[in-house]
């Protein structure tokens, strides 16, 4: 699963509105009504019914408040109980947001605005759950004034907290979290994931995670590439075509399931190689061989009982060498997959002294049938 940036995100919504031509009104009323749908779902979890269900939305001035708007709309027609909460005047909402408001006002679902209830919301205590609709992934810093007093007054409420895209009060890009900051039983993310909720202490801010598509195509737009990706079973089965749930074989050995050749690591940073020989084996495969620098092997003797070291001679200098290509020959012959990982060029001053240990790597390897995978890209 992909996860974007803020300005990404931003983006994606030009793209989508002015280039694919999907009106902002209909991205709107999607996006609240998967909300709307999502609350439905937690209450019939809890309790099999929305019967006594009374629930606060509580809505910004913003796009976020737009898509809360929806959102009651929808809960009403379900049956349940809605009342608005405004940050800030209904007459400060524009856009689509305002074209929400007007309709919400039209329907006759009840409404206070926060700032005239001298910063109390009347018996809160009655409700059963809200909706934090206050701040998108536009704002930008600590909540302050109304905002901040709302996000204060619901935390302290105890009352089960669905949030609109991302918790009002974190940063949707680092997942840093500004005091306050929604405390969410559940973040209906919407379009794609935000970078901000793959992160701590964001992720615990946010609860669970749901994300859903609200009309904005779910893959993204041709020369934009995501800020990250998050492996979960769902990716692997639809990206890799993997399946996530198979069990191994009864009769499955180390034989069984291949074996991967990883050449990395130098003295002085023998961590990316042992991390990465790690990482093969914890992804599953039954054999795992790291070429390394002969003066690197008695540090890492035992280090990983599990895993096959093959050491290449460096002359006594810790570093990898032309001397090199014989040997990862030598091992790519009984891999069925190969991995190069950071260690054996540090940095880029590094790797332009060390342009002929490059083609030492790069030279025997590429003589292989096997998938290659090198991290970073070795420089041309």
């Amino acid at each position: 699963m992909e996860f974007v940036t803020a300005e990404q995100m931003r983006e994606i919504d030009r793209y989508t509105i002015e280039e694919i031509g999907i009106p902002a009104v209909v991205l709107m009323e999607n996006a609240g009504r998967a909300i709307a749908e999502e609350v439905i779902k937690l209450v019939i979890r809890r309790k099999d019914t929305l019967a006594g269900e009374r629930w606060l939305v509580l809505i910004g001035k913003g796009n976020n408040g737009g898509d809360g708007l929806v959102c009651a709309r929808h809960l009403a027609d379900a049956g349940i109980l809605v009342t608005l909460v405004y940050a800030v005047g209904p007459d400060h909402l524009s856009g689509e947001a305002a074209v929400q408001q007007r309709i919400a006002t039209a329907l006759g679902l009840p409404r206070i605005v926060y700032a005239n209830e001298a910063g109390c919301i009347p018996d809160l205590r009655s409700y059963t759950g809200i909706v934090d609709a206050l701040l998108g992934t536009g704002a930008k810093g600590a909540p302050r004034g109304v905002y901040a007093s709302l996000i204060a007054e619901a935390n302290a409420s105890g009352l089960p907290i669905v949030t609109a895209d991302i918790p009002s009060g974190m940063d949707a890009d680092t997942g840093a979290v500004y005091d306050p900051c929604i405390q969410a039983e559940l973040t209906v993310c919407l379009a794609f994931l935000k970078a901000g909720l793959t992160q701590y202490p964001g992720a615990k801010a946010a609860g669970e995670v749901v994300v859903r598509y609200i009309g904005i195509p779910p893959r993204l737009p041709v020369g934009m590439e995501g800020a990250g990706v998050v492996l979960t079973e769902e990716a692997l089965e639809s990206e890799l075509g993997l399946d996530a749930g198979r069990r191994r074989e009864p009769d499955g050995h180390k034989g069984t399931y291949g074996h991967v050749l990883l050449a990395a690591g130098n003295l002085p940073m023998s961590g990316a190689g042992l991390l990465a020989a790690k990482a093969a084996l914890r992804a599953g495969c039954g054999l795992a061989t790291w070429a390394l620098p002969a003066s690197l092997l008695p540090h890492m003797l035992g280090a990983v009982p599990e895993l096959m070291l093959a050491p290449v001679a460096d002359g006594g200098t810790g570093v990898w060498a032309m001397s090199q290509q014989t040997k990862c020959c030598g091992c790519s012959r009984r891999a069925m997959c190969s991995l190069s990982a950071r260690g054996w060029a540090a940095s880029r001053a590094r790797r332009r002294s060390c342009a002929p240990c490059g083609r030492a790597l790069r030279v025997p390897l590429s003589r292989t049938r096997m998938p290659l995978t090198s991290w970073p890209r070795p420089e041309a």
